[in-house]
């Protein structure tokens, strides 16, 4: 069976690692919450679920540091929380002797699937942990050594972080982005080149650049088009498209800019109808808002009255959960529903405080703060969002 274990050179390199988090952090070398990091790593929250991940235990542990053979995963995954290049760690003198070759990017791409399917089911946090994690490591390469795991690194970080409100600087989400798209563009994988372009356009829709933000979403769609295995993604963008002339219309007071939305709109909501029940509830749920911010209040309860399903929100994963309170608050305040507006406002706060949603805790204290005296009738007059 296929095991790793610690060279001598790498057991000092540990020693250090594990001094300085004593120092840093009061971490001991036998502390529990050395196991609870790498199984989150893993995907599993013990403190959530009361077990460690599959490889992850205090006997690993203790082989790991005295240097007894264990599996690869849990080595690679130990080396990681201690923030360790674990092909600097581990004693190669097995491999040369039978001939096998380890892979530097074997652990990072390890733990990019597992962030990436993490980020898939909305775990936001989770993914973020992971990739931090892995930044020390993942940067030792260059865009010409390693493009793809670079590529995917940086588009999955630039949406992380988008997600978490984070845009700007080095490792903002638009940078990550921009990074993303020039090596997809290079390895002319257009499928990532599109998802790499979507994420630009949704970094200029949230700074209200909507022309930019527009330009964007039309090069993601290009870079895809007449290509019918990347219809699902096509038709993201043009829901995102929609979206980003819908505000441009309402910004300029252009009918014609808010009936091609809504064109766009009814395009995409008819195939993730059929394709994708899912995501058609949150494209239902952006077609209702269209007619919220246009005034047309009842179009918007016609389209929820129909699908109501929609108001089923748990089964949505959590970013669409958070986007479904927050656009119900936004239209029960238009119809001067307000403790309908409070109680989805509420619920809306509770989870993306829960989960760390910056960009929606943004948008949620600025509606707070345009309908305060409205919510001073039925909330507290001390209540204040805490970002």
């Amino acid at each position: 069976m296929l095991s790793l274990q610690v060279s001598k050179q790498g057991m000092e390199k540990i020693k250090k690692s594990l001094r300085e988090a004593k120092e840093e952090r009061g971490w001991q070398r036998e502390d529990l919450r050395w196991l609870i990091a790498a199984s989150k790593l893993l995907g599993r929250d013990y403190e959530k679920t009361g077990y460690l991940a599959e490889g992850v235990s205090t006997k690993t542990w203790k082989n790991f540091l005295s240097k007894k053979a264990i599996r690869p995963k849990a080595f690679q995954i130990y080396c990681t929380i201690l923030n360790l290049d674990w092909t600097q760690i581990y004693d190669p003198t097995e491999f040369e002797d039978i001939g096998l070759i380890v892979t530097p990017d074997y652990s990072l791409g390890f733990l990019l699937e597992k962030a990436q399917d993490i980020h898939r089911k909305g775990g936001i946090g989770g993914a973020y942990e992971i990739l931090k994690q892995i930044y020390i490591q993942i940067t030792r390469y260059t865009e010409s050594s390693h493009p793809k795991l670079l590529g995917d690194y940086y588009l999955l970080f630039g949406m992380v972080q988008m997600q978490r409100g984070h845009l700007l600087g080095d490792d903002g989400a638009f940078s990550l982005a921009l990074k993303s798209s020039n090596l997809f563009l290079n390895l002319n994988d257009k499928l990532k080149l599109a998802e790499a372009y979507q994420l630009i356009g949704i970094c200029y829709l949230q700074t209200k650049k909507f022309r930019e933000s527009i330009e964007s979403y039309k090069k993601g769609i290009n870079a895809i088009k007449g290509n019918k295995k990347f219809l699902y993604t096509e038709m993201r963008i043009l829901h995102d498209l929609a979206h980003s002339l819908l505000h441009l219309s309402l910004q300029q007071g252009s009918n014609n800019l808010l009936e091609a939305s809504a064109s766009m709109f009814d395009k995409s909501n008819m195939f993730f109808k059929s394709e994708s029940p899912d995501f058609h509830k949150i494209a239902i749920i952006r077609t209702a808002e269209m007619h919220v911010k246009s005034g047309s209040h009842s179009l918007s309860q016609e389209i929820l009255d129909e699908f109501e399903d929609v108001s089923n929100y748990s089964s949505m994963i959590l970013p669409h959960q958070a986007l479904f309170l927050r656009i119900n608050t936004e239209r029960y305040l238009v119809l001067n529903k307000v403790e309908e507006a409070s109680k989805f406002f509420l619920s809306a706060l509770t989870l993306n405080q829960r989960e760390g949603y910056i960009h929606q805790l943004q948008s949620l204290e600025k509606i707070f703060k345009t309908h305060k005296t409205k919510f001073y009738d039925v909330l507290p007059e001390d209540f204040n969002i805490s970002l």
